[in-house]
């Protein structure tokens, strides 16, 4: 996010760090998943 902030100095530069910030969050979100479906799987098969 810093180098964001840094890196895009125009009016879109809000919107950037936004779409940024809402993609981190679905990142993360999906780490979240992929964690949840390897345990699953491990159940399934160990």
């Amino acid at each position: 996010m810093a180098a964001a902030r840094t890196a895009l100095p125009s009016p879109e530069a809000v919107v950037a760090r936004q779409v940024l910030a809402a993609d981190l969050a679905l990142l993360a979100d999906l780490d979240v998943q992929i964690l949840a479906a390897e345990a699953h799987m491990a159940r399934l098969w160990g």
